[in-house]
């Protein structure tokens, strides 16, 4: 699957992530704030762009609670908050497509043959720097995949706690939900292709994350096949360990068999697919 396919869904999640933040009536109570008040809302302790400090906030915060009319100025804070978490996902989910992009591109261009006289009819093994260059660009664009799912749930999840909020203070979202909370989301209880029913693929693409992000490899070393036939580079792959119900096969202290031969990088952009039609089933229900 090329990764234009991967943009094509990214493009649908934008568009229902802008309809969600836009649809929400608190979204254009800034609009009527003072340019202080809108200051504050917007780019104070979110964004680089402000050197308002953490004293300042809270001081500025304290002061305009107290003055009348707050509810406005609460509920615009907090659903900046929540557009935040928006902006984030979206960031998220195209750096893993990009990334994704990249190794696919750098994959199929690279000459990974350490003897470039190397023919007949053979799999070699490479191991270079440039295999790990690779590799790695797989591996981040794994690792912010898995991570937008995080924020997904995180998203959904404040939307849902926003609705209980009374605004007699700023209240805290819950910023230690995490991909396996999904499961208490009300919204999407009983929907079978949201992102709360996880499927064996998505499972291994999370273990995948977890041993890059924890054993910084897959395999004792990088490593790329490279299939040469008649003379000719015909596949380059990565072995992924062999898994039952997403989970890698152990024994022991064992845990990288490699029997089955299934290759990541043939793995990686058919998990995407279900992991972002997932996410897209699972914001329509907001």
């Amino acid at each position: 699957m090329s990764s234009v396919n991967l943009r094509f869904f990214f493009e649908i999640i934008s568009s229902e992530l802008e309809r969600i933040d836009t649809s929400d009536p608190d979204s254009k109570l800034v609009l009527n704030l003072s340019p202080t008040d809108q200051s504050i809302v917007l780019i104070a302790g979110l964004d680089s762009e402000t050197l308002i400090d953490k004293v300042q906030f809270e001081r500025y915060l304290k002061c305009r609670i107290k003055k009348g009319d707050k509810i406005p100025f609460l509920k615009s804070l907090i659903q900046n908050d929540i557009s935040s978490i928006l902006d984030t996902l979206k960031n998220t989910l195209l750096e893993s497509i990009d990334l994704y992009y990249h190794f696919e591109e750098l994959l199929d261009s690279t000459n990974l043959l350490v003897n470039n006289n190397d023919c007949g009819n053979k799999v070699i093994i490479s191991k270079t720097p440039k295999t790990s260059l690779i590799i790695g660009l797989l591996s981040s664009s794994i690792i912010k995949m898995m991570s937008s799912l995080d924020i997904v749930v995180k998203y959904c999840y404040a939307l849902e706690e926003k609705e209980n909020f009374n605004y007699s203070k700023y209240h805290k979202i819950n910023n230690k939900i995490l991909f396996g909370d999904a499961k208490h989301l009300k919204k999407i209880k009983g929907v079978t292709e949201s992102i709360s029913n996880v499927s064996n693929d998505i499972r291994l693409l999370e273990n995948l994350r977890n041993d890059f992000i924890h054993n910084n490899s897959i395999n004792s070393f990088n490593r790329i096949y490279v299939k040469i036939f008649n003379n000719k580079v015909i596949d380059k792959y990565i072995l992924i360990p062999d898994s039952q119900d997403g989970h890698f096969l152990k024994s022991t202290n064992r845990n990288r068999f490699f029997s089955n031969e299934n290759k990541l990088n043939e793995f990686v952009p058919n998990v995407y697919e279900e992991v972002l039609k997932k996410v897209i089933n699972t914001l329509k229900q907001y």
